[in-house]
């Protein structure tokens, strides 16, 4: 974890991505699986699909969403690459938090953050009241099944 001035440092640095939720076949691991894919606003979709089937091999793409997100990943944090895994010199492992609030007339509604360290709640809630500091954090809910695009 890292310390508190280094996070809100980092919170500084929030940007938009997009978020593309992919469901594919596996033929290697025999079934269906879903990710999430973070990538820069400006990338091509269709190429991006191309880049996630040379990273899986025999892989068929069954259906894809895409959603606009805020992100605070720093590539040079990402995971080391081992020269074993293909996988790894394509995608690094993110952590995608679903923020959800109230805002100041009781509508709810929610931000999602992608970053590659934990968090601390206090620290989330901070990053959504720089937003607005009328909005009401609910609930943080964290998903691990994220990739970023490596640079």
């Amino acid at each position: 974890m890292l310390n508190v001035n280094t996070n809100e440092q980092t919170m500084e640095k929030i940007r938009k991505a997009r978020m593309i939720n992919v469901r594919f076949f596996s033929d290697k691991a025999g079934n269906t699986l879903e990710r999430a894919l973070i990538i820069n606003m400006d990338e091509n979709i269709g190429d991006v699909m191309k880049y996630l089937e040379e990273s899986i091999d025999n892989i068929n793409i069954i259906h894809y969403t895409t959603k606009d997100v805020y992100s605070i990943v720093n590539s040079s944090e990402l995971e080391e690459i081992h020269d074993y895994v293909k996988l790894e010199h394509y995608w690094g492992d993110v952590i995608s938090y679903i923020i959800e609030y109230k805002d100041c007339f009781g509508f709810t509604d929610e931000i999602c953050l992608v970053a590659n360290i934990d968090y601390d709640d206090s620290v989330l809630i901070t990053a959504v009241n720089n937003f607005n500091e009328s909005f009401n954090v609910v609930n943080i809910y964290e998903y691990r099944d994220c990739w970023v695009k490596r640079p």
